[in-house]
């Protein structure tokens, strides 16, 4: 798979699974969209593209960015640009 050459796969302790369905809970979110938004921030990333959650929502430092918005995130077109 070519995503497996620009992505980091990780592995987590449980205590970010239970983050993840605190999470869930507190923000109605799905639980899979909230595991994923638990281990970004987990590894301390500051952007998480998604068109299925909450656009703008922020956790523990990470915030989720619709990359389909019209106008797009100035971020969003930054990682769009091609690299040499």
């Amino acid at each position: 798979l070519k995503v497996l050459q620009v992505a980091e796969v990780v592995a987590h302790e449980p205590t970010t699974f239970r983050n993840a369905i605190s999470l869930a809970v507190r923000h109605e979110l799905q639980v899979w969209d909230a595991l994923i938004l638990a281990i970004a921030a987990a590894e301390d990333c500051d952007l998480l593209l998604s068109e299925g959650m909450h656009d703008s929502f922020r956790y523990l430092g990470v915030e989720v960015v619709n990359p389909f918005e019209d106008p797009p995130d100035h971020r969003v077109l930054t990682l769009l640009e091609p690299r040499p």
